[in-house]
């Protein structure tokens, strides 16, 4: 008597075979997470454009260096890059981190593209809003969860002691990023190989849970996590408004991309801008707002 079907799997691609039988029985099925490779195991795909989200990342990185930095020399500006090569989709976002290296707009394929998506000739590559010429990475190393993101700024710290500015696969890696770097600048004048945390900043993609008080911390001299990228904004609403529509036999889309928002913090305050787009990068217009994520108010 099944109908419909809500899957969220960790590893997408082992369920594909049993999805498909279920779909050849007539059951609709709403697709949420990892790409499971085979569109004829669901109905409707909810997903992120995990490329797009790291670019967005390299934005605000980009526009912190501007603003941080104004007369920054080319090159002048250590940056370390957190990734991840776990899966296509890992890959795909950390390769958006890494734009904030590239003078020209590209798809995750590394095609140069036009403002609509379409891959160009290099004759025709426009400039990709996001790079930095001040930016100079110096390393790109593994790191996704706070131990590991905590561990790699401390060897990056030791390697690189220059490096101002992080880039991090995942929000958890972060704010170990950020952790690290407060526990170098407590050790004081002299000593710290950091003399200014104004001048410091790690962003990143994903605000799930602690993130968003990291970032709103940063803003507050308790971090340096300045940004971030919110995926899903309503994530609930919107699987449930989709759910109730294949339920009642509205047709929708095969792919259902998530919103994506670009997270900072005022005074403590979070502030989020959505992004416009959420198949290809477009430089926001919208002003920021204060953002209010789900949850009972503080008491």
């Amino acid at each position: 008597n099944v109908k419909f079907m809500f899957v969220m799997a960790v590893e997408a691609t082992s369920l594909v075979p049993k999805l498909e039988v279920a779909r050849e029985a007539g059951i609709t099925i709403l697709f949420a997470g990892g790409d499971p490779g085979d569109e004829d195991a669901y109905t409707a795909f909810m997903h992120m454009n995990q490329f797009l989200s790291g670019h967005y990342a390299a934005y605000m990185a980009k526009q912190w260096v501007d603003e941080t930095y104004p007369d920054a020399a080319p090159g002048s500006i250590d940056t370390a890059i957190f990734e991840s090569t776990l899966n296509p989709e890992a890959v795909d976002r950390s390769t958006g981190l890494k734009m904030i290296s590239e003078p020209y707009l590209k798809n995750a394929q590394g095609e140069y593209i036009d403002a609509t998506g379409k891959v160009v000739s290099e004759a025709d590559r426009i400039d990709n809003p996001a790079y930095s010429p001040a930016v100079n990475v110096v390393t790109i190393v593994q790191a996704e969860m706070f131990q590991a993101g905590q561990t790699a700024m401390q060897n990056v710290l030791t390697e690189y002691p220059d490096v101002v500015l992080v880039l991090a696969y995942a929000g958890d890696g972060a704010m170990g990023a950020s952790q690290a770097i407060m526990d170098e600048y407590a050790k004081g004048t002299g000593i710290s190989v950091i003399d200014d945390l104004n001048k410091v900043a790690v962003f990143s993609v994903g605000l799930i849970g602690a993130e968003g008080p990291a970032v709103a911390d940063s803003s507050t001299g308790n971090g340096v996590f300045r940004g971030t990228i919110r995926f899903g904004g309503d994530l609930i609403g919107r699987t449930m408004e989709y759910a109730a529509k294949m339920l009642n036999g509205v047709t929708v889309s095969k792919d259902i991309w998530d919103d994506l928002e670009l997270v900072t913090a005022v005074d403590g305050v979070l502030m989020t801008v959505p992004v416009e787009s959420a198949t290809v990068f477009k430089v926001p217009t919208v002003e920021p707002k204060e953002l209010i994520l789900p949850g009972p108010p503080p008491p």
